[in-house]
């Protein structure tokens, strides 16, 4: 006959090495997702910080691609012709754009730019973080997913309550997606807050997530409201039993 002492044991190893293991793979995609962060806010910040703004103006689009027509293949890149102390200079933007028509809202149109004062030649269109903070983003509402499911098993066991879910999950997922809003922001030195979700494609991501996780703590906090006055009959009516028997 099994010992249900030895089964609660043994369910709580079983526990505990699932919640590492979910934790574990949290740990991991948050350490990926702060290592690329940081790759791509030097890179943007070392930009912002010694190139120079001013504006320049596109004067042609050139593309580059296989496709005859032109509205499918390949990328549209934008020429930008622009002066700096009394010297004229252009170069072709990096980024591009898979479609012409967007490009071609740019066309004669003053955009802003940055320049290298040390070496005026150099020029470049304020950067964008493209793939890499969406990726982070990812890597993000993973991360939040995989640490929930850890610490909601490791917490199941112990004296578990909305609190300590609300401050140990809930509360840290949203701290660290606010951390890594402002880590973004460091991205982009000389520009304001906003500007984030337009060149770190990724914030809008992160955005999302912490709504996921505030969702999550209403849904747990409505099912804790709903549960708890059962729960408080049930431990009542319990120990009144248990008086009852030891009369």
């Amino acid at each position: 006959m099994n010992n249900p002492t030895n089964n609660d044991t043994f369910e709580k190893r079983d526990d505990k090495r699932t919640a590492i293991i979910f934790l574990s793979i949290a740990a991991t995609l948050f350490v990926a997702c702060i290592s690329f962060m940081v790759w791509t806010i030097v890179r943007i910040r070392n930009v912002d910080s010694n190139y120079i703004k001013t504006v320049g103006k596109v004067v042609d689009i050139k593309h580059s691609g296989s496709a005859s027509t032109g509205y499918s293949g390949g990328s549209w890149f934008l020429i930008i012709s622009y002066s700096f102390e009394g010297q004229e200079y252009s170069f072709m933007d990096r980024e591009g754009f898979k479609w012409y028509d967007d490009a071609q809202k740019y066309l004669n149109k003053n955009v802003e730019i940055l320049v290298d004062p040390q070496r005026p030649d150099r020029a470049e269109m304020p950067q964008s973080s493209g793939w890499i903070s969406t990726f982070c983003a990812c890597l993000f509402v993973f991360f939040c997913f995989m640490y929930s499911v850890g610490m909601l098993i490791y917490l199941y066991r112990k004296r578990n309550s909305f609190i300590k879910r609300l401050f140990l999950i809930w509360g840290a997922e949203v701290v660290l997606g606010v951390a890594i809003l402002l880590l973004f922001w460091l991205g982009v030195p000389n520009s304001g807050f906003g500007e984030i979700f337009s060149r770190m494609s990724g914030s809008i991501g992160v955005v999302v997530g912490c709504g996921l996780v505030l969702l999550a703590t209403l849904v747990d906090g409505i099912i804790t409201l709903k549960l708890h006055p059962y729960k408080s009959k049930h431990h009542v009516y319990h120990l009144s039993y248990t008086k009852r028997r030891r009369k």
